[in-house]
């Protein structure tokens, strides 16, 4: 159900993926309990969910269900995101810098050619002479 209800909220229909996500929310509540962090991940996404919906009612009915012991998890979730944003900004620097250090080396090894090219045919043109 969660699996489905992220597909919906990837596709933007928030709506549709209500219904999957507190059922799956309520099954994983019973069955694993509030402290799992399925449930919690289950959790926060259906908080993200309310959120893009702009429904002020279920984002209250959530959090008066889950008590201020589970904002931690919610916090701990959104520094994850954070830290993810961060590493791929810094892989793609890391991309860039090393395509720089491409581009010069490349530079540099068609001027060496160039040169040594130029160097040979005016030698051949002054032996001829």
């Amino acid at each position: 159900m969660s699996n489905l209800a992220g597909i919906l909220c990837g596709q933007g229909k928030f709506s549709e993926a209500v219904a999957p996500n507190e059922e799956a929310l309520q099954i994983l509540d019973k069955v694993l309990g509030t402290d799992n962090e399925y449930t919690l991940s289950t959790l926060a996404n259906c908080l993200k969910m309310y959120e893009e919906l702009d429904n002020k009612e279920g984002l209250a009915r959530l959090r008066a269900r889950y008590d201020a012991k589970h904002a931690e998890f919610m916090l701990m979730n959104k520094k994850n995101e954070v830290q993810y944003f961060i590493s791929v900004l810094l892989f793609m620097d890391l991309f860039i810098y090393s395509f720089k250090f491409f581009l010069i080396c490349f530079y540099y090894f068609y001027v060496l050619i160039f040169d040594v090219l130029f160097f040979l045919v005016n030698r051949t043109i002054l032996k001829r002479r």
